[in-house]
C-alpha cells in the first residue's frame, strides 16, 4: 500500500510563521536596546561619542556650558580696557572651548589668565574657542564677530593637528569616512545618535570594530593625510595660517601658536612630523610657537584625556598646557622687555 504524501504547507501558514519570527526578533531587539539604554544612562553617562554629538555631549552643553552675548563660553567681554591689565584672545577649536570640562574655570584660557596674573601682573584672557572649527574658520571668525574691537595685546592660537582640514570636513568627510552612520538615512541616524545612549554606543562600537579590522581608515591616517604637501587642502591651510598671523600683525597684535598633541595614544605617538610641519608654517608666517608635545611627552594618556572614548584633554591636561603657555609667554615678555 503506497503512503500518501503530506499536504504541502499552505502559503498563508508560512507567512504567519515568518511574521511571528519577525515579531519575536523585533521584540528581542527592542528589549535588548532598552536594557542597554538604561544601563548606559545609569552607569556610563559621563562617557560617550563626543564627536558625534551624542546625548552625553548634549547633556554636557545643557548642564555645564553658558555663553556670553558674543556667543562664546566665557564671561561677558568688554571693549573697554582696565588700566595696567594686558588682554589676550585665546582662539581655537574644542580643545580651547573645553569639551568635556564641566567647570569653565578649568579650561586652559582661564587657567592661563590666573597663571599670567601670578607671574606677570594683571591679565585677562578671552576664550574664543569654537568646537569643530579649523584654521580657516578661526581666521574669519575674528573678523565676522569683530573680535579685534577688544584690542588685544596678544592672540594665542590653540592649534590641534586636525585644524588643516578643509571647511565643512566635520560634517562631510569625517562623518562619511571616519564615523559612518549605522543607518543609510543620515538624518535619521543623526537624530537617533543625539538622543539615544544605546544608539550612540552601537555606532561608536561598530566604527571601532571596522577600524580594528581594517574596514575603514583610522583617525590617525586621516590626520596624517591632512599634512601631505602640494595638495589643494594643504596649500589652502598654509594660506589661511599665514593670513591669520598677517591679519593680527596688521593690527599690531603678536601671535603665539600653542600646538597641542593628539590625546589618543601618547605612549606610541605617531605625529612627530606633523608637529614639525605645523610649527614651520606658523614660524615662517611670523608667529611665536610653543609645541606642547614636549610638555606632555612621557606622560600617560589615561591621565590626560576626558575618557577612553573621548580623546579631548581633561582638566589636568588643560592645566599643564596653560602653565606651559604662561611660562613661555613670561619668558618671551622678559626677553622683549615688555612688562
Amino acid at each position: 500500500m503506497r503512503r500518501r504524501k503530506p499536504p504541502a504547507a499552505r502559503p498563508r501558514g508560512r507567512l504567519r510563521e515568518w511574521a511571528l519570527n519577525l515579531v519575536v526578533l523585533l521584540v528581542t531587539l527592542f528589549v535588548g536596546c532598552t536594557a542597554l539604554e538604561i544601563g548606559l544612562r545609569l552607569l556610563g553617562a559621563r562617557q560617550g561619542d563626543w564627536y558625534a554629538a551624542g546625548p552625553q555631549r548634549l547633556a554636557f552643553l545643557r548642564d555645564h556650558v553658558s555663553r556670553n552675548a558674543d556667543g562664546f563660553r566665557d564671561r561677558e567681554f568688554s571693549a573697554a580696557r582696565r588700566p595696567g591689565t594686558r588682554r589676550i584672545l585665546a582662539v581655537g577649536d574644542s580643545f580651547t572651548f573645553g569639551d568635556g570640562i564641566e567647570q569653565v574655570e578649568q579650561t586652559w584660557p582661564r587657567v592661563l589668565e590666573r597663571e599670567l596674573a601670578a607671574r606677570a601682573g594683571p591679565h585677562e584672557v578671552y576664550n574664543l574657542g569654537v568646537p569643530g572649527t579649523n584654521t580657516a574658520f578661526q581666521r574669519r571668525m575674528l573678523g565676522r564677530r569683530d573680535a579685534w574691537r577688544f584690542r588685544p595685546d596678544r592672540l594665542v592660537l590653540g592649534f590641534v593637528l586636525n585644524d588643516p582640514e578643509p571647511p565643512g570636513a566635520n560634517r562631510t568627510i569625517v562623518t562619511r569616512r571616519l564615523y559612518p552612520p549605522l543607518l543609510p538615512p543620515a538624518g535619521l541616524d543623526s537624530w537617533l545618535t543625539r538622543r539615544s545612549y544605546a544608539w550612540a554606543w552601537l555606532r561608536r562600537t561598530k566604527n571601532t570594530l571596522a577600524e580594528r579590522w581594517g574596514l575603514k581608515e583610522t583617525y590617525g591616517d586621516y590626520v596624517e593625510q591632512l599634512f601631505r604637501p602640494e595638495t589643494p587642502d594643504w596649500d589652502a591651510f598654509v594660506r589661511e595660517a599665514r593670513g591669520l598671523v598677517d591679519d593680527a600683525r596688521q593690527r599690531g597684535v603678536p601671535v603665539t601658536v600653542a600646538i597641542f598633541p593628539m590625546f589618543h595614544d601618547l605612549e606610541h605617538y605617531r605625529f612627530e612630523e606633523q608637529h614639525r610641519r605645523a610649527a614651520a608654517v606658523f614660524r615662517e608666517a611670523g608667529a611665536d610657537v610653543i609645541d606642547l608635545l614636549e610638555v606632555f611627552r612621557g606622560r600617560p594618556t589615561a591621565e590626560l584625556h576626558v575618557a577612553p572614548g573621548d580623546a579631548h584633554p581633561n582638566a589636568r591636561a588643560h592645566r599643564i598646557a596653560a602653565e606651559a603657555i604662561a611660562g613661555h609667554l613670561s619668558v618671551a615678555a622678559a626677553a622683549s622687555g615688555v612688562s
